[in-house]
C-alpha cells in the first residue's frame, strides 16, 4: 500500500502543475502583518517586529505558526527576525535541468559565518547537482529565479504559485507514465478482490461498506427508490410497512452530517460525526471496567453517555451493531440514541448515547429502597417483557424490520435500569449474541458474563453449542434477580423485607473466582436461601415456584422468558393490580 501511494503521488505531480489564483505580494505581506499584530499573544516563535523577514517555504509544517493565526490563505509563508535569510535550494537532474526547488527560512543564529554563511553559497570547484542561494532585501524574495530579481524590485508585484514542492524539469517519459497507470490498475484490482472477499465473509465489514455506499448520492437514491413494485403497493399491510420503515429512519444523517427524514432500512440514528460535539457532559454517574457513564445535555434533553475504554472497543462495536441492525424499539429495552467517537488527544473516546434513567440500576435502587409487593411484581413483569422481546424472533412485515432472537449473556441487577414509574428496562447489550436466519453468530468467547450470575452449564469445559442454551442461561440470571427483588418486598405491608444482598451472599464473599463459584453452583448445587415466611403468601409462593424452576441445573427444565412474563401478568391480574405499561 505504501508503494502504491508513492507511485500515485509521482504520477499526479507529473500529470499536472496546479497553481492558486495570483495575488499581489506587497498586499499579502501587509495584510499578514496586520493579522499577526492583532494576535501577538498567540505566536510561538520570536517576538513580532515590523522589520521581520517573510519568506516562501515548502517544508512540512514550515508555515504552521502563521496558518494557525492567519488561516490557509497564507499557506507556504514563514517568518524570521531581521538578519535571517530566505533560502533557495535548486536540485538538478543528471542532464543539468532543474528538477526540484526547495524553499525555507534561515534564522540568524544558524548562519555560519554571519557575513558569508556557507548555506548561501555554492562551492565553485564542486561539480554538484545542487545550487543554493539566499536573499534578504524584501519579503518573499525567494519566490522566483534569480534572473527575475531585478524585475521584481522594479514592479513590486509578483504572483505566488501554490506553495508545495514543484517539479519544474525532469519530466517522466510517456512510457514510464503508462507503466505507473498499469501498476495502479493492478493494485486497485487486488484491493477490489480483497473487499469482495470480506464482503462475503465478514458481517461487520458488510455494515461498514453499506454505510459508505449509502453516502454516494446515486447509490443512495437507487436504494431509497427501491424496486418499482414497492412504489405501486397500496394494500393496508404495505402502507403499515412503509410507515414502520419511515419511523425507523427518522434523523438519518445526510451527506453534510445534518439530519433529515428519509426512507430505507435501519433504526433511528443521528449523525455519528456530529452528536459528540452537540452534547455537554455534566457529571459522572458511574465508573466500571468498561469506562465511565456521564450525564449530558443534548438539545434540551438529558442523556446518558457511556464512554468506553480503548480496550473495550469490541463491546462498543458490538452494542452499536446490535442497536443499528435490529429493531429494538421496546418500552422495556433501554432506548439508544446514537454512537460516536471523539478525539481526546492521546486516545479516542468511544461514545454510546442513550436515554437517561434517573433511578439508575436495579442494584442501586434495591440497595437503598424497599418496595411494596405490587411494585416488586411489576418490576419483575417489566423486566421479563423486555427480555422476552429480546429473546423473540420478529419477522416483520414482508421481511422488513426483521429482529432476530438475541441472547443477552450478561444479565445482572447492574444491567437492569429502573425508570421513573418504577418499571425496569434491559440495558448493556455489549456481549449479546444473535441467531440470524437459523444460524448462530460466531463469537470468540462463549463463557461470558458476571461470574456470580453464570448458569451451571457455563462452568463446564465443553461449552454449549446451541443458541437455546444461551437463552436459558439468561433465564437462570433472571431467577437470581427475582430473588433480589423479592428480598426487598414488604409483602406483609410495613414489614417483611430483608437487607439488600447479592445472590449467594450466604455462601461466598464478593468477587468470587470462577472455581469458587463453580464449587457452590455445580458441585454443591446450592441456591439462594428462600425465607420460610414467603410460603405463607400466595404471590410469594408463586414466585418461589418460578425461581426454583428457573435456576434448575438442567437448562431444558427452565421456563422461557415468555412463559414467565405471562405468569406474572396473571399474578398481577389476580391481585387486581393494573400493569403500569
Amino acid at each position: 500500500m505504501q508503494w502504491f501511494i508513492i507511485l500515485l503521488t509521482v504520477a499526479s505531480v507529473v500529470a499536472a502543475n496546479v497553481y492558486i489564483e495570483p495575488q499581489i505580494r506587497v498586499e499579502i505581506i501587509t495584510k499578514l502583518k496586520k493579522i499577526l499584530n492583532n494576535h501577538k499573544s498567540h505566536l510561538h516563535g520570536p517576538e513580532l517586529k515590523d522589520d521581520d523577514l517573510y519568506c516562501k517555504c515548502n517544508d512540512a509544517h514550515c508555515d504552521h505558526d502563521i496558518i494557525e493565526i492567519a488561516g490557509n490563505d497564507f499557506r507556504g509563508i514563514c517568518r524570521v527576525p531581521r538578519g535571517g535569510q530566505c533560502h533557495t535550494v535548486k536540485s538538478l537532474n543528471n542532464i543539468g535541468d532543474l528538477a526540484e526547488v526547495h524553499l525555507q527560512c534561515l534564522n540568524p543564529d544558524i548562519l555560519v559565518p554571519p557575513k558569508r554563511p556557507f548555506q548561501c553559497h555554492n562551492n565553485e570547484y564542486d561539480d554538484s547537482e545542487v545550487e543554493m542561494s539566499c536573499c534578504d532585501y524584501a519579503s518573499l524574495c525567494n519566490d522566483v529565479d534569480a534572473s527575475f530579481y531585478e524585475d521584481m524590485l522594479e514592479l513590486k508585484k509578483i504572483t505566488i504559485p501554490k506553495l508545495h514542492p514543484k517539479f519544474v524539469g525532469g519530466q517522466l517519459s510517456l512510457q514510464l507514465f503508462v507503466i505507473l497507470l498499469i501498476v495502479a490498475a493492478i493494485i486497485f484490482s487486488g484491493l477490489g478482490i480483497c473487499i469482495g472477499l470480506f464482503w462475503l465473509s465478514n458481517t461487520r465489514t458488510k455494515i461498514v461498506l453499506r454505510r459508505i455506499f449509502s453516502r454516494i448520492p446515486i447509490i443512495s437514491a437507487l436504494t431509497r427508490a427501491g424496486p418499482p413494485q414497492r412504489q405501486r403497493a397500496a394494500d393496508p399491510q404495505q402502507i403499515e410497512s412503509n410507515a414502520l420503515i419511515e419511523l425507523s429512519n427518522a434523523y438519518r444523517p445526510d451527506e453534510q452530517g445534518e439530519t433529515q427524514d428519509s426512507s430505507g432500512f435501519g433504526l433511528a440514528s443521528l449523525s455519528r460525526r456530529t452528536i459528540a460535539r452537540q452534547i455537554q457532559l455534566r457529571q459522572t454517574l458511574a465508573k466500571g471496567r468498561f469506562g465511565e457513564v456521564w450525564l449530558g445535555d443534548w438539545r434540551g434533553e438529558q442523556v446518558a453517555v457511556k464512554i468506553f475504554n480503548s480496550r473495550d472497543e469490541r463491546s462498543w462495536w458490538r452494542e452499536t451493531e446490535i442497536y443499528t441492525t435490529n429493531t429494538l424499539r421496546h418500552a422495556n429495552i433501554l432506548r439508544w440514541i446514537a454512537s460516536d467517537n471523539k478525539d481526546a488527544g492521546a486516545f479516542t473516546q468511544l461514545w454510546l448515547v442513550t436515554e437517561y434513567i434517573p433511578h439508575g440500576s436495579l442494584y442501586d435502587y434495591l440497595e437503598t429502597n424497599t418496595i411494596t409487593k405490587n411494585v416488586g411484581l411489576q418490576m419483575m413483569r417489566s423486566m421479563l417483557h423486555g427480555l422476552s422481546y429480546l429473546h423473540a424472533e420478529v419477522p416483520g412485515i414482508k421481511n422488513q424490520c426483521y429482529k432476530p432472537p438475541i441472547a443477552h449473556r450478561d444479565l445482572k441487577s447492574k444491567n437492569i435500569l429502573v425508570k421513573n414509574d418504577l418499571t425496569c428496562c434491559v440495558a448493556d447489550l455489549g456481549l449479546s449474541l444473535r441467531f440470524m436466519h437459523g444460524k448462530m453468530e460466531d463469537v470468540e468467547e462463549k463463557r461470558v458474563g458476571t461470574i456470580r450470575y453464570l448458569a451451571p452449564e457455563l462452568f463446564n469445559e465443553i461449552l454449549p453449542k446451541k443458541f437455546i442454551n444461551f437463552l436459558q442461561a439468561d433465564i437462570y440470571a433472571v431467577s437470581l434477580m427475582m430473588w433480589e427483588i423479592a428480598r426487598r418486598m414488604n409483602f406483609k405491608g410495613e414489614t417483611g423485607s430483608f437487607p439488600y444482598e447479592l445472590p449467594y451472599f450466604e455462601h461466598i464473599e464478593r468477587d468470587p473466582s470462577l472455581e469458587e463459584m463453580a464449587e457452590i453452583v455445580v458441585e454443591k448445587k446450592l441456591r439462594p436461601t428462600i425465607d420460610s415466611e414467603w410460603y405463607d403468601d400466595t404471590a410469594m409462593s408463586e414466585l418461589i415456584r418460578i425461581m426454583e424452576e428457573c435456576w434448575s441445573d438442567k437448562a431444558a427444565s427452565r421456563l422461557t422468558s415468555l412463559n414467565i412474563r405471562n405468569t406474572l401478568d396473571k399474578l398481577l391480574h389476580t391481585a387486581n393490580v393494573l400493569p403500569i405499561n
